[in-house]
């Protein structure tokens, strides 16, 4: 009887992987706990090893392909035998990022209310919403089964501000329309024969690994997180530039090298 490979939940926190590679290829013999298939997380690149002996009858996710946790990535059984109706559809999967965004307006009707059940919440989701105030009971789950992970509540307090921002006071008299700006003026540029020189010619779009993703959300999450402010300070050295000057060499006879560092 033919035996599904599944995609396995690599973390607590770590609900999806992207497909790397297959390091067998269908119809190929492959052997129990031999390495399968790579697996690449926002955390670490793993190879899934096949849950059973036999051949790779068909492989349901191509490489480059991202999942969640708990999809069917292949099957596995001897030659000829047939799979049935118990193979998956193509629409069970998730396919490769990156997706477009739905908006508010556009977004189905979805539960909301203290009588939704949460379901498992993870230490890391749990703290977050902590720091940032953020009710779970208005976040929606993208992860399995509803579950609200740490994308969820990225995404929920990037779009807050803008929600609370449109959502009149009540009560409170609709804001006057702001007077319609005049048109810039517009300079042409000049003609020139080819592209402006210094500037790259066709180039090729290639989609984030996942741990350029995540480090790009950080990034992001970062700048929501704490403001970025720079400090500038002023002080006379003068009287530290001198005493340097006239010490460097002696501190250079035995050795060591008077820098501003020690100053400071």
């Amino acid at each position: 009887m033919p035996i599904q490979v599944i995609m396995p939940q690599l973390g607590e926190s770590v609900l999806e992987g992207t497909i790397t590679r297959w390091l067998k290829a269908a119809g190929e013999a492959v052997e129990e706990n031999e390495p399968l298939v790579e697996v690449n997380t926002d955390k670490v690149d793993t190879e899934i090893p096949s849950p059973a002996s036999g051949a790779l009858l068909e492989i349901l996710v191509p490489a480059g392909t991202t999942v969640q946790a708990g999809a069917p990535l292949a099957w596995i059984g001897q030659v000829g035998e047939p799979l049935g109706a118990a193979s998956p559809a193509a629409s069970t999967l998730e396919t490769a990022r990156p997706q477009a965004p739905v908006s508010s307006a556009a977004a189905p009707a979805r539960a909301t209310g203290r009588d939704r059940d949460l379901g498992f919440i993870s230490p890391v989701v749990a703290k977050m919403a902590s720091e940032h105030g953020i009710d779970l009971f208005q976040v929606t789950g993208s992860g399995q089964g509803g579950r609200i992970t740490k994308k969820d509540l990225q995404s929920y307090l990037e779009n807050r501000p803008l929600a609370q921002a449109a959502e009149p006071v009540a009560g409170s008299p609709a804001p006057a329309p702001a007077p319609a700006a005049p048109p810039p003026t517009r300079v042409a540029p000049p003609r020139t024969a080819g592209p402006p020189a210094g500037l790259p010619g066709e180039g090729e779009i290639l989609p984030l690994t996942p741990v350029r993703r995540s480090i790009a959300e950080h990034m992001v999450l970062s700048k929501h997180t704490s403001p970025h402010v720079t400090t500038i300070m002023e002080a006379d050295l003068s009287q530290v530039v001198a005493h340097r000057l006239a010490n460097k060499e002696a501190f250079a006879r035995d050795g060591v090298n008077l820098t501003f560092t020690a100053y400071f």
